[in-house]
């Protein structure tokens, strides 16, 4: 685990500061609600 932030607020981070930028992001702990919540940044960022 990240000991400062969590991983949906990393991929916001790097998407604001970097949008060009690929991410792949692997997780062994989450919901399927955060995991909702991340498709949905991702296409809101890709279209």
């Amino acid at each position: 685990m990240m000991p400062d932030i969590d991983g949906l607020t990393a991929l916001k981070e790097i998407k604001k500061r970097f949008p060009e930028t690929y991410v792949i992001m692997f997780t062994g702990k989450g919901s399927e609600e955060i995991a909702v919540e991340l498709m949905k940044l991702v296409l809101q960022t890709t279209f």
